[in-house]
């Protein structure tokens, strides 16, 4: 289960006004614990991209970056979940 989902900005490289993600923070809770990742920007992404907000229950595959929404948190289950 996502618990927190923080992206960490940093002053773009090119200069200008724009910012780039340096990392995302990222807190997971499973029925042994809770933990806090800090992950690589392409991740961020794929977090994006399956629109992964506190309270879904994700997989991450560890050697290839891909991120898969699963479902909803028993928790958050009476939240409505519409796509």
């Amino acid at each position: 289960e996502v618990t927190e989902l923080t992206p960490v900005e940093t002053e773009s490289d090119l200069g200008g006004y724009g910012k780039t993600v340096k990392h995302v923070i990222i807190g997971l809770k499973t029925t042994k614990g809770a933990k806090q990742l800090k992950l690589d920007p392409s991740i961020y992404d794929a977090l994006q991209k399956e629109k992964v907000t506190p309270g879904d229950v994700i997989y991450v595959d560890a050697n290839s970056g891909a991120v898969k929404r699963v479902g909803r948190s028993d928790a958050y289950a009476t939240e409505f979940d519409l796509e």
